[in-house]
Formats: C-alpha cells, structure tokens, sequence
C-alpha cells in the first residue's frame, strides 16, 4: 500500500474522531433540550386543561347551589303560603294577583340557570299546580312521585322521573321532620333541570378530561355526575 494512502487514511480517521468527539455532545445536549422542551410544554398544557376543567366545574356548582338558594326561599314565598292558608277569603282578583306574582317569582327561579327546564309549585291543598310554564290541575301520578322523594322529613332530594331530573323540597319542613307522623306537605316546590344540557355541559368537561390525564380537577365533574345520575339517553 502506498505511503500516501496510509497518510491519508490517518487524517481520514483522525478527523472522523474528532468530529464524533465533538458531535456526540452536541447531539446529546439537543436531545437533552427537546426532551425538556417537550416535557414542558407537556405540563403547561395539562396545567391548562386542569384550570378550564375546574373552572367550567366550578361554574356548575355556583349555578346548581344558586338555584337550591333561590328554591328554599320560594319555599316560604309569602304570597305561595297565603295561597295555600288564606286562598278561600280571597276575592277573585286577588287570587289572581297572587297566582301571577308566584308564577313570575317561579319564572325569575327557570331563568337563573341555562340549565332549569322548569319550576312548579305543587299545592295538594287546592289541588292545583303553578309554574313558570303553566296553572292547573294538580297532576296526581307527577305529585306522588315528587311527594314521595321528599319523605317524612321535607328534605331537599334529587330524582330521576320519567326520563326527568327533578329537586325537591317539602313545607313545612321542620313539622314533618319534628312529628315524623308521615302527613302529607302543604306545599312541595320541584325545580326541573334540563337533562339534554347538562348532558352536554357534562360531556364538554369530560371531553377535556379525556385529553390529558386529570386527577384532582377532575374530581368537581365526578361529584357532579355521580349526584345528578343523569338519566339515561
């Protein structure tokens, strides 16, 4: 072989040496920067997904105790009570009167919330039924159902009715709770909530959920769902 050649092939291999002593560095620290790139980006989208899933959650809870807030206080409506208690000396027109301030407190409840289909004053006593959406005749097999769900107690309760996710509350409370005699209420207020809504508010969270890997805000949507029991569709 010649001797060139050989001198050759000597500078060939030592510069080959020299640039993987200086590339095999340089490569690692890239790769170093792209895994930790990566990584961050990584976490500041989770950090991202976590903040609007617990922000939408938490919207949820604000309006669901909202409208519970505003139902209690209908519960003991003045002008409900004297419907209920005094309805037998009143002239027409003042029950008139009455029945369109209750219905327009009712209403004022159904538009609080995207999520309130309906708000009903149920009124055994008179046989009849008030909401945001109508006055008439009491409904027997829909009272039952809700009467029923209450107890003994009048204790705030959440069924599923017929595809329909109903609150309710009893009056008065405190009488059935302290008796325990099982008599019927005077006065039951249901507060109807919009199952294909809240499916779909349910859904966007979960949609987030499902993106990324999500612990604790996550955990609002699980105590939603898991309270509501949506019915099934």
């Amino acid at each position: 072989m010649p001797r060139w050649f050989n001198w050759k092939f000597s500078i060939f291999y030592k510069l080959a040496l020299a640039f993987l002593l200086v590339i095999t560095p340089l490569t690692y620290i890239s790769l170093h920067f792209i895994k930790s790139g990566k990584r961050s980006v990584e976490e500041e989208l989770q950090r991202s997904i976590d903040s609007r899933v617990q922000y939408y959650a938490n919207l949820l809870e604000i309006d669901m105790a909202r409208v519970t807030k505003l139902q209690r206080e209908q519960l003991i409506d003045r002008d409900l009570l004297n419907m209920i208690y005094a309805a037998s000396i009143f002239t027409d027109f003042e029950r008139s009167q009455t029945m369109l301030r209750i219905r327009h407190n009712l209403e004022l409840i159904a538009g609080t919330s995207n999520f309130v289909e309906k708000a009903s004053a149920y009124m055994p006593t008179l046989g009849r039924v008030a909401s945001n959406l109508y006055y008439g005749a009491l409904p027997e097999e829909e009272y039952k159902a809700v009467e029923t769900s209450v107890g003994q107690t009048g204790d705030e309760s959440l069924m599923n009715w017929n595809g329909r996710l109903l609150q309710n509350m009893a009056y008065p409370k405190q009488a059935q709770a302290a008796s325990g005699t099982g008599e019927a209420p005077t006065l039951v207020l249901s507060i109807e909530f919009s199952v294909p809504k809240l499916r779909q508010a349910l859904a966007q969270l979960a949609d987030y959920e499902q993106s990324c890997t999500i612990s604790s805000a996550a955990a609002p949507l699980s105590r939603q769902t898991n309270a509501m029991r949506l019915p099934a569709g």
